[in-house]
Protein backbone atom coordinates (compact mmCIF):
# COMPACT_ATOMS: atom_id res chain seq x y z
CA UNK A 1 0.00 0.00 0.00
CA UNK A 2 1.39 3.43 -0.96
CA UNK A 3 1.98 6.18 1.54
CA UNK A 4 -0.79 8.77 1.87
CA UNK A 5 0.12 12.47 1.97
CA UNK A 6 -2.34 14.82 3.65
CA UNK A 7 -2.33 18.45 4.68
CA UNK A 8 -2.69 19.00 8.41
CA UNK A 9 -3.51 22.51 9.63
CA UNK A 10 -2.24 23.30 13.10
CA UNK A 11 -2.74 26.49 15.05
CA UNK A 12 0.47 27.69 16.67
CA UNK A 13 1.22 30.48 19.12
CA UNK A 14 4.11 32.72 18.07
CA UNK A 15 5.71 34.78 20.84
CA UNK A 16 8.21 37.63 20.42
CA UNK A 17 10.63 37.70 23.35
CA UNK A 18 12.48 40.75 24.73
CA UNK A 19 15.75 39.18 23.53
CA UNK A 20 14.60 39.54 19.93
CA UNK A 21 14.07 35.80 19.42
CA UNK A 22 10.77 34.11 18.66
CA UNK A 23 9.15 30.91 19.91
CA UNK A 24 6.49 28.96 18.03
CA UNK A 25 4.53 26.01 19.45
CA UNK A 26 1.18 24.32 18.71
CA UNK A 27 -1.46 25.71 21.04
CA UNK A 28 -2.45 22.16 22.10
CA UNK A 29 1.16 20.93 22.50
CA UNK A 30 3.28 23.77 23.92
CA UNK A 31 6.08 21.30 24.68
CA UNK A 32 6.78 21.01 20.93
CA UNK A 33 8.39 24.44 20.85
CA UNK A 34 10.75 25.86 18.21
CA UNK A 35 13.08 28.76 19.06
CA UNK A 36 15.03 31.11 16.81
CA UNK A 37 15.13 34.35 14.89
CA UNK A 38 12.63 35.70 12.35
CA UNK A 39 10.79 32.94 10.44
CA UNK A 40 13.24 30.15 11.31
CA UNK A 41 11.10 28.74 14.17
CA UNK A 42 8.06 28.46 11.86
CA UNK A 43 10.01 26.50 9.25
CA UNK A 44 11.62 24.32 11.92
CA UNK A 45 8.28 23.49 13.53
CA UNK A 46 6.71 22.72 10.15
CA UNK A 47 9.51 20.25 9.28
CA UNK A 48 9.38 18.65 12.72
CA UNK A 49 5.61 18.16 12.67
CA UNK A 50 5.79 16.56 9.21
CA UNK A 51 8.12 13.88 10.61
CA UNK A 52 6.52 13.61 14.05
CA UNK A 53 2.92 13.23 12.92
CA UNK A 54 3.76 10.65 10.25
CA UNK A 55 4.15 7.94 12.90
CA UNK A 56 2.30 9.51 15.84
CA UNK A 57 -0.85 7.86 17.25
CA UNK A 58 -4.12 8.94 15.66
CA UNK A 59 -5.15 10.68 18.89
CA UNK A 60 -2.03 12.88 18.79
CA UNK A 61 -2.84 13.98 15.23
CA UNK A 62 -6.51 14.57 16.03
CA UNK A 63 -5.59 16.94 18.87
CA UNK A 64 -4.23 19.43 16.36
CA UNK A 65 -7.65 19.90 14.76
CA UNK A 66 -9.22 22.71 16.77
CA UNK A 67 -12.24 24.79 15.73
CA UNK A 68 -11.92 28.20 14.11
CA UNK A 69 -12.42 31.31 16.18
CA UNK A 70 -9.36 31.02 18.43
CA UNK A 71 -8.41 34.14 20.33
CA UNK A 72 -5.26 35.26 22.16
CA UNK A 73 -5.95 37.18 25.32
CA UNK A 74 -3.63 38.54 28.01
CA UNK A 75 -5.03 38.26 31.51
CA UNK A 76 -3.67 40.10 34.52
CA UNK A 77 -3.26 37.67 37.42
CA UNK A 78 -2.06 38.56 40.96
CA UNK A 79 0.80 36.15 41.68
CA UNK A 80 3.32 35.87 44.49
CA UNK A 81 6.32 33.84 43.28
CA UNK A 82 8.60 33.07 46.21
CA UNK A 83 8.74 33.82 49.90
CA UNK A 84 10.66 37.09 49.41
CA UNK A 85 7.78 38.70 47.54
CA UNK A 86 4.96 37.18 49.55
CA UNK A 87 5.47 39.63 52.39
CA UNK A 88 4.81 42.54 50.01
CA UNK A 89 1.74 40.88 48.56
CA UNK A 90 1.00 39.46 45.12
CA UNK A 91 2.15 41.28 42.02
CA UNK A 92 0.09 41.61 38.85
CA UNK A 93 1.47 39.38 36.07
CA UNK A 94 0.16 39.49 32.53
CA UNK A 95 -0.36 35.87 31.41
CA UNK A 96 -1.10 34.89 27.81
CA UNK A 97 -4.07 32.56 27.24
CA UNK A 98 -5.52 31.03 24.08
CA UNK A 99 -9.32 30.82 24.09
CA UNK A 100 -10.83 27.94 22.09
CA UNK A 101 -14.59 27.92 21.31
CA UNK A 102 -16.41 25.03 22.98
CA UNK A 103 -19.93 23.72 23.35
CA UNK A 104 -23.08 24.64 21.41
CA UNK A 105 -22.45 27.54 19.04
CA UNK A 106 -18.97 27.89 20.60
CA UNK A 107 -20.22 30.16 23.35
CA UNK A 108 -18.30 28.36 26.09
CA UNK A 109 -14.50 28.54 26.10
CA UNK A 110 -11.52 26.33 26.82
CA UNK A 111 -8.72 28.56 28.04
CA UNK A 112 -5.24 27.16 27.34
CA UNK A 113 -2.22 28.53 29.21
CA UNK A 114 0.85 27.52 27.15
CA UNK A 115 3.32 28.69 29.79
CA UNK A 116 1.81 26.19 32.26
CA UNK A 117 0.93 23.48 29.70
CA UNK A 118 -2.52 23.48 31.30
CA UNK A 119 -6.02 24.79 30.73
CA UNK A 120 -9.42 25.37 32.29
CA UNK A 121 -13.08 25.72 31.30
CA UNK A 122 -14.94 29.03 31.11
CA UNK A 123 -18.73 28.92 31.06
CA UNK A 124 -20.54 31.30 28.72
CA UNK A 125 -22.04 33.11 31.73
CA UNK A 126 -18.66 33.70 33.40
CA UNK A 127 -16.17 36.49 32.87
CA UNK A 128 -12.97 35.20 31.26
CA UNK A 129 -10.70 37.56 33.22
CA UNK A 130 -12.19 36.58 36.60
CA UNK A 131 -12.05 32.85 35.92
CA UNK A 132 -8.53 33.10 34.49
CA UNK A 133 -7.22 35.01 37.51
CA UNK A 134 -8.65 32.41 39.88
CA UNK A 135 -7.65 29.31 37.91
CA UNK A 136 -4.13 30.44 36.95
CA UNK A 137 -3.36 31.36 40.56
CA UNK A 138 -4.61 27.94 41.64
CA UNK A 139 -2.54 26.16 38.97
CA UNK A 140 0.60 28.04 39.98
CA UNK A 141 0.10 27.26 43.66
CA UNK A 142 -0.56 23.57 42.98
CA UNK A 143 2.34 23.10 40.56
CA UNK A 144 5.15 24.24 42.85
CA UNK A 145 6.85 26.24 40.06
CA UNK A 146 10.60 26.84 40.11
CA UNK A 147 12.38 29.97 38.92
CA UNK A 148 12.48 28.95 35.26
CA UNK A 149 8.76 28.14 35.26
CA UNK A 150 7.92 31.52 36.80
CA UNK A 151 9.96 33.27 34.09
CA UNK A 152 7.97 31.47 31.39
CA UNK A 153 4.86 33.18 32.73
CA UNK A 154 6.27 36.64 31.99
CA UNK A 155 4.48 38.32 29.08
CA UNK A 156 6.13 38.42 25.64
CA UNK A 157 6.46 41.60 23.63
CA UNK A 158 3.87 40.24 21.25
CA UNK A 159 1.82 37.04 20.89
CA UNK A 160 -0.20 36.01 17.85
CA UNK A 161 -1.82 32.92 16.38
CA UNK A 162 -0.32 31.43 13.23
CA UNK A 163 -2.08 28.97 10.94
CA UNK A 164 0.53 26.33 10.13
CA UNK A 165 -0.05 24.04 7.13
CA UNK A 166 1.97 20.82 7.30
CA UNK A 167 2.22 18.13 4.60
CA UNK A 168 2.38 14.78 6.40
CA UNK A 169 3.21 11.52 4.62
CA UNK A 170 1.36 8.96 6.69
CA UNK A 171 2.70 5.42 6.63
CA UNK A 172 0.22 2.61 5.86
CA UNK A 173 -1.70 1.54 8.94
CA UNK A 174 -0.47 -2.05 8.73
CA UNK A 175 3.18 -0.90 8.72
CA UNK A 176 2.68 1.34 11.74
CA UNK A 177 0.90 -1.51 13.53
CA UNK A 178 3.71 -3.94 12.73
CA UNK A 179 6.29 -1.48 14.05
CA UNK A 180 4.37 -1.20 17.32
CA UNK A 181 4.15 -4.96 17.67
CA UNK A 182 7.88 -5.31 17.01
CA UNK A 183 8.67 -2.61 19.57
CA UNK A 184 6.50 -4.35 22.16
CA UNK A 185 8.22 -7.69 21.45
CA UNK A 186 11.63 -6.08 21.91
CA UNK A 187 10.50 -4.52 25.18
CA UNK A 188 9.30 -7.89 26.49
CA UNK A 189 12.52 -9.59 25.38
CA UNK A 190 14.62 -7.01 27.20
CA UNK A 191 12.51 -7.38 30.35
CA UNK A 192 12.92 -11.17 30.24
CA UNK A 193 16.70 -10.89 29.87
CA UNK A 194 16.89 -8.37 32.70
CA UNK A 195 14.97 -10.81 34.94
CA UNK A 196 17.30 -13.79 34.31
CA UNK A 197 20.60 -12.10 33.47
CA UNK A 198 22.67 -8.96 34.12
CA UNK A 199 23.48 -6.42 31.37
CA UNK A 200 27.21 -6.53 30.71
CA UNK A 201 27.16 -2.79 30.12
CA UNK A 202 26.34 -2.19 33.78
CA UNK A 203 29.24 -4.36 34.89
CA UNK A 204 31.86 -2.58 32.77
CA UNK A 205 30.53 0.92 33.32
CA UNK A 206 33.12 1.52 36.01
CA UNK A 207 35.99 0.24 33.86
CA UNK A 208 35.95 -3.54 34.38
CA UNK A 209 38.97 -5.80 34.55
CA UNK A 210 42.12 -4.92 32.61
CA UNK A 211 43.44 -7.15 29.82
CA UNK A 212 47.21 -7.66 29.68
CA UNK A 213 48.85 -9.65 26.91
CA UNK A 214 45.57 -10.93 25.43
CA UNK A 215 45.25 -8.72 22.37
CA UNK A 216 45.17 -11.67 19.97
CA UNK A 217 42.44 -13.46 21.93
CA UNK A 218 40.41 -10.25 22.21
CA UNK A 219 40.71 -9.61 18.48
CA UNK A 220 39.62 -13.18 17.74
CA UNK A 221 36.59 -12.89 20.03
CA UNK A 222 35.61 -9.57 18.46
CA UNK A 223 35.84 -11.03 14.97
CA UNK A 224 33.80 -14.12 15.87
CA UNK A 225 31.01 -12.20 17.56
CA UNK A 226 30.97 -9.44 14.97
CA UNK A 227 30.81 -11.58 11.86
CA UNK A 228 27.85 -11.98 9.54
CA UNK A 229 27.18 -15.46 10.91
CA UNK A 230 26.01 -15.60 14.51
CA UNK A 231 28.35 -18.12 16.14
CA UNK A 232 28.54 -19.72 19.57
CA UNK A 233 31.97 -19.09 21.11
CA UNK A 234 33.55 -21.07 23.96
CA UNK A 235 36.24 -19.20 25.92
CA UNK A 236 38.28 -21.69 27.93
CA UNK A 237 41.56 -21.63 29.81
CA UNK A 238 43.15 -22.00 33.22
CA UNK A 239 41.78 -20.05 36.13
CA UNK A 240 43.09 -16.51 36.39
CA UNK A 241 44.37 -16.18 32.81
CA UNK A 242 41.90 -13.42 31.91
CA UNK A 243 38.80 -15.03 30.41
CA UNK A 244 36.40 -12.72 32.21
CA UNK A 245 38.60 -9.71 31.46
CA UNK A 246 38.45 -10.50 27.74
CA UNK A 247 34.65 -10.71 27.80
CA UNK A 248 34.32 -7.48 29.77
CA UNK A 249 36.78 -5.66 27.52
CA UNK A 250 34.82 -6.79 24.48
CA UNK A 251 31.60 -5.52 26.04
CA UNK A 252 33.22 -2.17 26.87
CA UNK A 253 34.57 -1.80 23.32
CA UNK A 254 31.25 -2.80 21.68
CA UNK A 255 28.60 -0.73 23.53
CA UNK A 256 26.26 -0.85 20.51
CA UNK A 257 25.85 -4.63 20.83
CA UNK A 258 23.43 -5.65 23.60
CA UNK A 259 24.93 -8.29 25.90
CA UNK A 260 23.83 -10.02 29.09
CA UNK A 261 25.70 -12.26 31.55
CA UNK A 262 24.00 -15.13 33.35
CA UNK A 263 24.80 -18.38 35.13
CA UNK A 264 23.20 -21.78 35.51
CA UNK A 265 22.43 -21.01 39.14
CA UNK A 266 20.69 -17.78 38.14
CA UNK A 267 18.65 -19.57 35.49
CA UNK A 268 17.33 -22.35 37.73
CA UNK A 269 16.86 -20.21 40.85
CA UNK A 270 13.28 -20.60 42.02
CA UNK A 271 12.38 -23.16 39.35
CA UNK A 272 10.01 -25.73 40.83
CA UNK A 273 10.80 -28.47 38.32
CA UNK A 274 12.43 -29.46 35.07
CA UNK A 275 9.62 -28.16 32.91
CA UNK A 276 9.83 -24.67 34.37
CA UNK A 277 13.63 -24.54 34.07
CA UNK A 278 13.44 -25.75 30.47
CA UNK A 279 10.88 -23.09 29.58
CA UNK A 280 12.94 -20.39 31.27
CA UNK A 281 16.08 -21.32 29.30
CA UNK A 282 14.10 -21.55 26.07
CA UNK A 283 12.54 -18.12 26.66
CA UNK A 284 15.94 -16.64 27.50
CA UNK A 285 17.50 -17.81 24.24
CA UNK A 286 14.42 -16.65 22.35
CA UNK A 287 14.78 -13.16 23.88
CA UNK A 288 18.46 -13.04 22.92
CA UNK A 289 17.46 -14.05 19.40
CA UNK A 290 14.83 -11.31 19.23
CA UNK A 291 17.35 -8.60 20.20
CA UNK A 292 20.33 -10.14 18.37
CA UNK A 293 22.04 -10.05 21.76
CA UNK A 294 25.11 -11.79 23.15
CA UNK A 295 24.36 -14.14 26.04
CA UNK A 296 27.40 -14.87 28.21
CA UNK A 297 27.44 -17.89 30.56
CA UNK A 298 29.95 -17.42 33.37
CA UNK A 299 29.79 -21.06 34.56
CA UNK A 300 29.24 -23.04 31.37
CA UNK A 301 30.89 -26.10 32.95
CA UNK A 302 28.10 -26.29 35.51
CA UNK A 303 25.81 -27.60 32.79
CA UNK A 304 27.71 -30.90 32.85
CA UNK A 305 28.00 -31.45 36.58
CA UNK A 306 24.52 -32.54 37.54
CA UNK A 307 23.00 -35.72 36.14
CA UNK A 308 19.30 -36.34 35.78
CA UNK A 309 19.57 -39.69 37.53
CA UNK A 310 21.00 -37.87 40.56
CA UNK A 311 18.12 -35.41 40.67
CA UNK A 312 19.79 -32.71 38.53
CA UNK A 313 18.36 -30.79 35.60
CA UNK A 314 19.27 -31.89 32.07
CA UNK A 315 20.00 -28.40 30.79
CA UNK A 316 22.77 -29.66 28.55
CA UNK A 317 20.35 -30.97 25.93
CA UNK A 318 18.37 -27.72 26.00
CA UNK A 319 21.39 -25.49 25.54
CA UNK A 320 22.84 -27.79 22.88
CA UNK A 321 19.75 -27.25 20.76
CA UNK A 322 20.58 -23.53 20.54
CA UNK A 323 24.38 -23.48 20.75
CA UNK A 324 25.39 -26.40 18.52
CA UNK A 325 22.47 -27.50 16.40
CA UNK A 326 21.24 -23.96 15.79
CA UNK A 327 24.65 -22.70 14.65
CA UNK A 328 25.06 -25.66 12.26
CA UNK A 329 21.59 -25.10 10.83
CA UNK A 330 22.41 -21.45 9.99
CA UNK A 331 25.58 -22.52 8.17
CA UNK A 332 23.78 -25.17 6.14
CA UNK A 333 20.85 -23.04 5.08
CA UNK A 334 22.55 -19.81 4.14
CA UNK A 335 25.87 -18.07 4.15
CA UNK A 336 24.12 -15.19 5.90
CA UNK A 337 22.02 -15.98 8.99
CA UNK A 338 18.67 -14.40 9.75
CA UNK A 339 18.99 -10.90 11.22
CA UNK A 340 17.44 -12.13 14.47
CA UNK A 341 19.69 -15.18 14.86
CA UNK A 342 20.94 -15.55 18.45
CA UNK A 343 24.53 -14.83 19.36
CA UNK A 344 26.16 -16.31 22.44
CA UNK A 345 29.54 -16.00 24.07
CA UNK A 346 30.25 -18.96 26.34
CA UNK A 347 32.88 -19.25 29.05
CA UNK A 348 33.90 -22.49 30.78
CA UNK A 349 36.02 -22.51 33.94
CA UNK A 350 38.22 -25.54 33.27
CA UNK A 351 40.74 -25.30 36.12
CA UNK A 352 39.30 -26.23 39.49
Amino acid sequence: MADRTSKVTAWALERALPSGAHTVAPVVSPELCAFGDDDAPLDELRVFLAEHLATAPVAAVARLFVPDGLEVRSVVVPLAPGASTRARGPRPVEVVCVLVPYGPEGRDRLALVPALAAGFFVDRKEDVAEVAAREIARLCAASGLDGAAWRRLLPPLDAQLVELDVLVRFAPAEIVGADRVAAEERRRARALLDASATPLGERVRGGGAAVVGRDRELASLTALLGGRERLAVLVCGDEGVGKTAIIETWARDQPQRPAWATSVAQLVAGASGFGEAEQRVTNLFGAAERLDAVLYFEDFGSLFRERVEDGGLALTAIVRRFVVEGACAWSRRSRRPPSSAPSAARSRWSAR
